[in-house]
């Protein structure tokens, strides 16, 4: 299994677009950034490079 396919991957996807809409157009932006630099510690950088490759396909501009 790939690590796009489980449960915590496609829930973190949806937590970070639903945080990126809502903070994409105020002051809470960079905070909003560096929340998902934090993951590399706890899931690794590779997570969090294809977590922010969804998340910005998702949101179809590159806020990540």
């Amino acid at each position: 299994m790939n690590i796009t396919q489980t449960s915590y991957f496609r829930e973190d996807v949806k937590h970070y677009t639903e945080l990126a809409k809502e903070y994409m157009y105020t002051t809470r932006k960079e905070e909003t950034r560096n929340s998902i630099k934090r993951l590399v510690s706890l899931r690794g950088a590779d997570y969090v490079k294809k977590l922010s490759a969804k998340c910005n396909q998702c949101l179809k501009v590159k806020f990540y």
